[in-house]
């Protein structure tokens, strides 16, 4: 992989980061399509930390506002506007187990065939194309503090499913954030707030089990693909 490839894969990471059309879908279909070989698991990690950065950046607002409710509830001095933000992240910790277990068990799923592996994102698009249009008709109130245990026990099985290529992560929690009576601006939040265990989850994770796979990827390749994805 070259300069000029590891700029593209990142610039179409951090285009499609923020759109409900599976990212690792198109790295994988873009990579087949120009015949980019060898590129490890670990560099499509790369990129997603990079976008998360900027996730992180975007949301920080809500961010602070759960440290800081965090820190009131160990020093046990927690004010009524802050529980709401200690029950929000009760429930992202639900939805991130959930996660891990559903993305666990389809792991032994996933192709190693490269042929079989495209034809699998090909028919997941689909997939998440209905699940899009399926969402538009759906409209619910209730606001980000409130979302319930069951919203993100689904929302975190939908997000485990998120992490076959082809299915998009937002695109599938947002939709069932919404298919779930969650209101459509909180739908968008949670679903970005919950891809932040996720995606540091998922680096921890393919940093150990494909730890070989890290001395394949160039240093500049790496940088220059995670910059152009964060900008």
């Amino acid at each position: 992989m070259n300069f000029a490839e590891s700029m593209y894969l990142g610039f179409l990471q951090g285009i499609t980061e923020f759109l409900p059309v599976s990212s690792s879908g198109h790295l994988v279909i873009s990579r087949d399509l120009l015949g980019i070989q060898g590129v490890p698991q670990i560099f499509d990690i790369y990129l997603h930390l990079a976008t998360l950065l900027a996730i992180i950046i975007v949301f920080r607002g809500i961010i602070f506002r759960i440290i800081r409710s965090l820190w009131a509830l160990a020093r046990s001095s927690v004010e009524e506007e802050q529980r709401g933000d200690l029950h929000l992240t009760a429930v992202v910790i639900v939805s991130t187990a959930l996660t891990v277990v559903t993305a666990l068990l389809l792991e032994r799923i996933k192709p190693m065939d490269q042929e079989v592996l495209i034809r699998m994102v090909y028919a997941l698009f689909l997939v998440t194309a209905a699940l899009l249009i399926a969402a538009k008709f759906f409209h619910g109130k209730t606001p980000l503090q409130q979302i319930s245990y069951k919203q993100g026990l689904i929302i975190g099985i939908a997000q485990g499913f998120g992490t076959l290529p082809g299915i998009s992560r937002s695109g599938s929690t947002i939709a069932f954030s919404l298919i779930s009576g969650i209101d459509r601006k909180a739908a968008g939040e949670y679903s970005f707030l919950i891809s932040i265990p996720a995606v540091v989850g998922a680096f921890v994770y393919s940093s150990f089990s494909h730890s070989a796979e890290t001395v394949e990827i160039s240093q500049n390749a790496a940088i220059w693909g995670s910059l152009t994805a964060f900008i």
